[in-house]
C-alpha cells in the first residue's frame, strides 16, 4: 500500500492482509477496504481510533450513500482486522488499547426487508416451467 502519509496501523494492514487465507480478489478488495478507512484516520488526524471513530466511519459511509451491502463489508473487514491487531497487540507491541477488539459489538447497518418483487409475468412463469421440463 503507497502512501503519502505514514499512518501507524499501515504496517499491520499489510500484515493482515498477507495473513488472511482468502483469494487474491479478495485481498484488492480487504486492501482497498482498508485503504479507505486509513484515510479516513489520516483525514480526521486520528492516530489510534476509538470504537467511537470506527462507528463515525460506518455512519459517513452510509452519508455518503453507499449501499448498506457495501457497509456491511467494510465493517466485516474491520471487524477482521481488529481481532487480528487485539490477537498480535503484545506480539507487535501495539498500544494497550488494542488488547480489547476495539469493534466488539459494533453493529452492521440492516438491511430493508421491504423489498418487494413483482410476481412473474405469464411468459416468464411458461418460459420457467419450460425451462424446469414440467410443462
Amino acid at each position: 500500500m503507497a502512501r503519502r502519509k505514514q499512518h501507524p496501523l499501515l504496517q499491520y494492514a499489510d500484515k493482515f492482509i498477507e495473513f488472511i487465507d482468502i483469494t487474491e480478489k479478495s485481498k484488492r478488495s480487504y486492501e482497498s477496504i482498508l485503504n479507505l478507512y486509513i484515510d479516513y484516520l489520516e483525514n480526521k488526524n486520528i492516530m489510534h481510533a476509538t470504537r467511537k471513530d470506527i462507528i463515525r466511519f460506518r455512519n459517513s459511509l452510509l452519508n455518503k450513500g453507499l449501499s448498506v451491502n457495501t457497509v456491511r463489508k467494510t465493517i466485516s473487514v474491520l471487524k477482521g482486522f481488529y481481532q487480528y491487531l487485539s490477537y498480535n497487540q503484545m506480539r507487535f507491541d501495539l498500544p494497550e488499547l488494542y488488547v480489547k477488539d476495539l469493534t466488539y459489538g459494533i453493529k452492521n447497518p440492516v438491511v430493508s426487508k421491504n423489498i418487494k418483487k413483482l410476481p412473474l409475468t405469464k411468459k416468464q412463469a411458461v418460459l420457467l416451467l419450460d425451462t424446469l421440463g414440467t410443462r
